[in-house]
């Protein structure tokens, strides 16, 4: 016996001394890791963003599939957000519950209950056809006419949530008043369809100035949700609503020559500015919610279980995590990276600021591969929104060109993009895109009509 329980002694020495050795090795990682450049990219990614201001549209987005009343849904919003504060407490725990999470970040860790879902009746579902136009449907116009009936019943059948759809665009911002979280709801941005088609049948029956003020205010709405969007769907959603809604503009003007554009489409048609499609501050958004992730689960690591205190000492370091991803995003937030997004050229964004050919990925492994493998899913984000950049510009030019406002000569340069080469074609303009669509592989396309005489400027 006494020789087993010196084998142990042995054993157990051994395994401490082992465990003080990576322990030491961790945290002198740990120590540098947490160097000048990572504070200062951290500093960088948690500056402040500046809020928009005015009327919210989000509570008619957020409640499109529930009928409650007008003058309940501020009160109704509000108990959401606390609701989902309150819930949001229990994360971590959640969250380490599952295994998965420890090496992707996603567990199921049950669904947000939402208290508006459990206390007004809900809006009955309404199929969307398939001959409805998407958000980003260029010719819409076309395909609603070839379609009139299927959308006008379409349209009729969810009356509702149209003049959801409506309220909301006819509103300043759309604020979300959620935290920044990976799986915060996400306001019914789909909705924005049926004004789209709307619009169009209004032409098609026959109102074809009306419709042009409706596409003209969707566009310039749209453009502005766009640039003040938090993040990168709340970003994008709003481009591809502008990409149909300049093209139902340009459609109309195709189709009516001389048809004088209204007073409403000054403002949609505004020269395309390249900061209105930085990515800083929706990667900044980006940033928030992986680094309210990395406290979750350190907070849930405080105790004193054994298991715990092993991935906290040796595998775990929510702050590195915040360090690392800011790594990743700062560039995008430096002078030198606006400047060559200016010029065209798109920095590389889809390498991990840490991989596990590192040595100090060891000083937190699990968060190591966490950054490594959520950062390569932001690489093409940047290109598409160059590509919306690049599309605005040339939609704009054309319906100008179209309207008679500007000569052949000089669409061109006003719809050039750095980086983007434009081709003539007999009925139009296209450019190819760094990061299209599978039905834009061959090039994007905008069809022009023929001007009327050119209209002097007053």
């Amino acid at each position: 016996m006494s020789t087993l329980f010196k084998w142990l002694r042995q054993i157990l020495t051994a395994l401490l001394i082992l465990f003080v050795i990576l322990l030491v090795g961790v945290w002198t990682l740990r120590h540098f890791a947490r160097d000048d450049a990572a504070r200062e990219a951290r500093a960088l990614m948690e500056q402040p963003v500046p809020a928009a201001t005015g009327s919210n549209g989000y509570a008619w987005l957020a409640f499109i599939d529930h009928r409650i009343p007008e003058a309940g849904l501020e009160a109704a919003l509000q108990a959401e957000v606390a609701t989902f504060d309150a819930w949001q407490a229990g994360q971590g725990d959640r969250l380490l519950a599952n295994s998965r999470s420890l090496t992707t970040g996603l567990a199921d860790t049950g669904q947000f209950e939402s208290p508006a879902a459990a206390r007004y009746p809900e809006r009955p579902g309404v199929d969307v056809p398939d001959t409805s136009c998407n958000l980003h449907d260029l010719d819409c116009l076309a395909q609603v006419r070839a379609n009139a009936e299927s959308v006008r019943a379409w349209l009729q059948a969810d009356a509702e949530r149209l003049v959801l759809a409506e309220r909301s665009l006819a509103a300043e911002q759309i604020g979300d008043p959620f935290p920044p979280r990976i799986d915060a709801p996400l306001p019914g941005f789909r909705v924005w369809r049926l004004a789209l088609n709307a619009a169009a049948l209004q032409a098609v029956d026959g109102d074809v100035a009306g419709a042009t003020v409706r596409a003209c205010r969707l566009f310039e709405t749209s453009r502005r949700f766009a640039r003040q969007g938090p993040s990168l769907v709340a970003k994008l959603v709003p481009l591809a609503l502008a990409e149909g809604a300049g093209g139902l503009v340009l459609s109309l003007q195709r189709e009516n020559p001389g048809l004088v554009l209204p007073p409403d489409c000054a403002s949609a048609l505004v020269p395309v500015v390249v900061d209105d499609f930085q990515i800083c501050d929706a990667l900044r958004y980006e940033y928030r919610m992986n680094a309210a992730l990395a406290d979750q689960i350190d907070e849930s690591l405080a105790g004193w279980h054994p298991g715990n205190t092993v991935q906290r000492l040796l595998l775990h370091d929510g702050e590195l995590q915040q360090l690392w991803m800011a790594e990743g995003f700062a560039p995008a937030c430096r002078d030198d990276f606006r400047a060559k997004v200016a010029a065209g050229e798109v920095p590389p964004l889809s390498r991990p600021a840490v991989d596990q050919d590192q040595l100090r990925c060891y000083a937190a492994v699990v968060n190591c591969m966490l950054v490594a493998m959520s950062q390569p899913a932001y690489a093409d984000y940047w290109e598409r929104l160059l590509d919306h950049a690049a599309k605005q510009r040339l939609l704009i030019a054309a319906i100008a060109y179209t309207a008679g406002t500007l000569p052949e000569a000089e669409v061109a340069a006003a719809a050039a993009s750095p980086g983007y080469a434009l081709q003539r074609h007999a009925d139009g303009w296209s450019l190819d895109l760094r990061h299209p669509r599978p039905d834009q592989e061959e090039g994007y396309l905008v069809r022009a009509g023929m001007p009327p005489p050119l209209v002097p400027e007053t």
